[in-house]
């Protein structure tokens, strides 16, 4: 218990036993003749061992680097799910990348394809057109080479709107409308091959010519009689001339 003395105003304590318990008997104090009783809560101290200090210390210590970590693990955490976000998102993009280029490369090829089998249907169209023409020109060919084919003749020359003087075989005709001795038409090779020599029979001449020329024009059944101007082609007109082969061309 503690023994406490108040003389002149001072209070002095003496610890006379070992203190068991965090509650104590308060003391009276005398004071002169009175005696004072305190209460027993103002008197009494908490004590704590040096082992319990050093555990609370250390649990409070513990509990500080807890906290810490987990700050640290909670931000690397946040990190981490950022850069997964970011790499899912680019790789996203590059495979939305990669569908669409292969797409496009897909259309580009289907149209290629198209485009081919467009080219292939119409060269094939256009192989049959000339088989068929050929087969329709054979009679044609044997007429002109016997007694002559009636053509729906016309005449040109060497400067009319377009013309450049030279044939399509490369004769410059535009000093004289002969070659070899011969006259110049032109014609439809489809009908009369290129440097075929023919006689031409027309309502004013008859004459040989060779085939040396041909016309946006003149196709099929037509024949086109070179003349030196336009004002001879301008009076010949048009109308029916007969042609016989006399050699076909090439």
């Amino acid at each position: 218990m503690l023994s406490t003395l108040v003389t002149g105003g001072l209070v002095f304590i003496s610890l006379v036993s070992y203190v068991t318990c965090n509650e104590i008997e308060a003391p009276n104090i005398t004071k002169g003749e009175t005696q004072i009783e305190l209460p027993s809560s103002a008197l009494v101290p908490t004590f704590k061992s040096p082992e319990q200090s050093a555990k609370e210390i250390k649990a409070e210590g513990e509990k500080l680097q807890y906290e810490r970590e987990e700050r640290v693990r909670i931000e690397h955490e946040k990190a981490r799910l950022a850069e997964e976000a970011r790499l899912s998102k680019i790789e996203a993009e590059r495979k939305a990348k990669e569908e669409a280029e292969r797409k496009a490369r897909e259309e580009a090829e289907c149209k290629r394809q198209s485009m081919l089998q467009q080219q292939k249907e119409i060269a094939r169209q256009k192989q049959l057109e000339y088989q068929k023409q050929q087969t329709n020109a054979q009679p044609q060919k044997q007429a002109l080479a016997t007694n002559g084919v009636a053509f729906n003749g016309s005449y040109y020359t060497p400067y009319c709107n377009g013309c450049s003087g030279v044939t399509a075989t490369g004769y410059d005709v535009r000093s004289s409308i002969y070659v070899d001795g011969m006259r110049v038409i032109a014609v439809d090779p489809l009908v009369i091959p290129l440097y075929s020599i023919v006689e031409v029979s027309t309502p004013y001449e008859k004459f040989r010519a060779i085939a040396l020329d041909t016309g946006g024009a003149i196709k099929g059944h037509k024949v086109d009689i070179l003349v030196a101007d336009k004002q001879t082609a301008y009076n010949l007109g048009r109308h029916t001339v007969y042609v016989k082969v006399i050699r076909n061309g090439k």
